[in-house]
This record gives structure tokens, sequence and C-alpha cells, in this order.
């Protein structure tokens, strides 16, 4: 199996932003996504919010979802042999 890239199926990159607002009476993280090949940025005013949205895009890409046998075989990966970048 080849090193998968920007754009490639089954491939999915983004530069994360997080950031924790006060209002005085409460804290809240807040969160941005930029989208490594396109550009495009999204902001969520939660963290549900964001990983909804992650979710979703996993979903759309035909990535497999949490739990799915193509997933536990991705989670055993040896995190010291993942491609550099």
């Amino acid at each position: 199996m080849g090193l998968m890239g920007l754009g490639e199926p089954g491939y999915l990159s983004f530069l994360l932003r997080l950031w924790r607002v006060d209002d005085g009476e409460a804290s809240a993280w807040r969160a941005s996504l930029q989208n490594a090949l396109t550009g495009q940025r999204q902001g969520f005013a939660n963290l549900a919010q964001l990983m909804a949205y992650l979710q979703q895009q996993i979903e759309v890409s035909g990535n497999p979802g949490p739990g799915s046998p193509d997933s536990r075989a991705a989670d055993q990966t040896d995190p010291g042999q993942l491609p550099q970048s």
C-alpha cells in the first residue's frame, strides 16, 4: 500500500485551531478547521459541533467509521511508523 496524499480518496487533512473564550460567567472552547487541500475554513461554536462535522466528513469521504473492521486495523498502526510530512 502506497502513501496517501492530498486529494486522494480515503485521505483528509485539516489544520485545527482551538481557543478558549470566557464571558465572565462561563468559558467554552471554539474551533476552526481549514481544509489543507482547498483552504476552506469552517468555524465551530463548541467541540460537539466540531466532532459532528468531522464524523460527517469521514462518512462522505468513504473512510470507515469508528468501530468498523478497517478502522480497528488502522488504530493498531505504530505511531512511530506514520509517514512524515
